[in-house]
């Protein structure tokens, strides 16, 4: 019960934790204009708003009050920080890059639609133009055009002339690095135009998927009996989801009615389970602090847990909502489309996070926390300390695998 006391004065720390909007976001043609048009999936993370502000929670988090008095709990967190920052440490004497102050965001464009997977990463961020020669121990530095540039083995690396760091299939990351390079247009329907259309809204982050008729036509001759998630992927035309400060929206373009009424039925169903969540959530929590309070009298332990009941519902209304966010469904029959725009005051309003974050702080707790279980010889009884270890079992003779794999096949071979 002492651990759960200290797990708890680790909970109560999280309010520093969370996703708020960047004011600084990248307008899209930024994001875009190195993208790759034929591309079949788009990844986008803004960095900027997410990383930065965790990792200051992160390392101020053993200075809470709560978690100062709880002596295990701050003596793992600064464990974890350390670590944490060790591995920083590691990747900036690796790529000489910082992931906290020097990314601002990733986009990632990928093609699956060629003989072979092509591949593009742009990040934003502060690299300069010499990166190619901070890392040449990772491959070959070469010129293209009069800028430097890191092969490695299959992929090649550099920073285009407005700063970003591109990495990815040799002949896209090459195209980009030349000083005639120009963005193609972002036609209508096209991977450039999608990307375009989910990144005005501002998201944190966003995926865009539009499979290519060859990838849909492979995916139904080897469905076999995963039929749903073959029928969102062979029914659609493109897909967009997307994860925002206050909430989350998605699109499905379909490829027939019959998936529009389909797509249709799924948005309005994941809208009530939303809802239902968050209820849930606060039923649940209510619920398990009754049964302690049953309890309260005969265990001090438990009596400490209840007596911060008052800080523990706040904290499950802070990491939940009521239910009542904001989400209209779009529904447009004629163009086959159905788009939702699940918004609350913050993300927690949308998506019930109550449940997540105390399994999220008691799985590290309790494997950063540095003491030993009591050793097994303490627990049992004497007669079961003192019991003779059984004789090792007989050794059996080593299975002849290849030989039985060969004998199958000689027996499938024979008329």
């Amino acid at each position: 019960m002492q651990d759960f006391a200290q797990f708890l004065a680790v909970l109560l720390s999280l309010s520093d934790f969370g996703l708020s909007a960047n004011p600084k976001a990248p307008p899209p043609a930024e994001v875009i204009r190195h993208g790759a048009d034929g591309a079949e999936l788009f990844f986008y993370v803004d960095v900027e708003a997410v990383l930065p502000r965790t990792h200051r929670a992160l390392v101020a988090l053993a200075d809470k009050p709560a978690v100062k008095s709880a002596p295990q709990a701050r003596e793992a967190i600064a464990k974890g920080v350390a670590e944490i920052e060790s591995a920083r440490t590691r990747m900036i004497d690796t790529i000489a890059i910082d992931p906290v102050k020097d990314v601002k965001s990733i986009a990632a464009w990928i093609d699956l639609d060629g003989a072979e997977p092509a591949g593009l990463i742009a990040v934003r961020g502060s690299f300069p133009a010499d990166w190619p020669d901070k890392v040449r121990h990772l491959g070959e530095v070469i010129e293209i055009d009069g800028r430097k540039a890191l092969r490695m083995g299959e992929a090649l690396g550099g920073v285009t002339g407005d700063g970003q760091l591109l990495v990815g299939t040799p002949a896209l990351v090459e195209a980009r690095l030349k000083k005639g390079w120009k963005p193609p247009a972002a036609k209508a329907g096209s991977a450039l135009a999608l990307a375009r259309q989910a990144l005005s809204a501002k998201p944190i982050s966003t995926m865009v998927f539009m499979p290519s008729p060859r990838m849909i036509e492979m995916a139904r001759e080897g469905s076999g009996d995963e039929v749903l998630p073959m029928a969102f992927l062979t029914g659609q035309r493109h897909s967009i989801f997307s994860l925002h400060h206050d909430g989350v929206s998605w699109t499905y373009a379909a490829s027939s009615d019959e998936a529009y009424r389909t797509a249709v039925h799924a948005s309005e169903g994941a809208i009530e389970l939303l809802r239902s969540g968050h209820h849930f959530t606060r039923g649940f929590a209510r619920v398990i602090l009754a049964g302690l309070r049953a309890y309260a009298d005969r265990v001090p332990e438990i009596a400490a847990v209840v007596a911060r009941e008052k800080e523990l519902l706040k904290l499950v209304s802070e990491t939940s909502g009521d239910g009542a966010f904001s989400a209209p469904v779009r529904k447009q029959a004629g163009r086959r489309t159905v788009s939702v725009r699940a918004r609350g005051r913050r993300i927690s309003d949308v998506i019930p996070l109550a449940g997540v974050l105390p399994l999220a702080g008691a799985g590290a707790f309790f494997a950063l926390r540095g003491d030993d279980p009591p050793p097994v010889a303490e627990k049992l009884p004497p007669a079961e300390v003192a019991r003779p270890a059984s004789p090792a079992p007989a050794a059996k003779r080593p299975l002849d695998v290849r030989g039985a794999y060969q004998r199958a096949v000689e027996r499938h071979q024979a008329p």
